[in-house]
C-alpha cells in the first residue's frame, strides 16, 4: 500500500488475535493489512460520527 497519503503504522497483538486477523481476512479474501484497514477506518466512522 504506498500513495500520498499512506503511513506504516505498527502495533503488537498476542498470537491467537494475529491468527485470528489472518483467518478472518482469509475467509473476506483480503489481505491482512487491507482488512485492517478497513476495520480501522469503520471502527473510526462509528467512533466519530456526529
Amino acid at each position: 500500500m504506498s500513495g500520498r497519503n499512506s503511513e506504516l503504522i505498527g502495533f503488537w497483538v498476542t498470537p491467537d488475535v494475529k491468527a485470528n486477523i489472518q483467518e478472518h481476512a482469509q475467509k473476506s479474501g483480503l489481505s491482512v493489512s487491507t482488512f485492517l484497514r478497513i476495520l480501522l477506518e469503520n471502527w473510526l466512522e462509528i467512533e466519530y460520527r456526529d
